[in-house]
């Protein structure tokens, strides 16, 4: 998140894809989606979604509206439209 503080989604799905690597945390490949998105990157956005979805076993569109959620919190300071 400190990454995101500082105006940098990119830097911050980087880290959540290595994150998401790990056995255990799928969950951070939807993390590494939504910073995706918030960095305009959508085709990067759709491929850890779909595999978030594949990893969790979900409904790929549940997976895409968590991620939108995710989004639609970020912190007010960061990334204006």
């Amino acid at each position: 998140m400190l990454f995101l503080d500082h105006d940098d989604a990119p830097r911050a799905s980087e880290e959540f894809r290595k994150l998401s690597l790990l056995p255990r945390r799928a969950d951070a490949a939807v993390y590494a989606g939504a910073c995706s998105r918030i960095a305009g990157d959508m085709r990067m956005a759709d491929s850890l979604l779909t595999a978030a979805a594949r990893r969790m076993g979900a409904p790929r569109e549940s997976i895409a509206e968590w991620a939108d959620r995710l989004v639609g919190i970020k912190p007010a300071a960061t990334f204006s439209p």
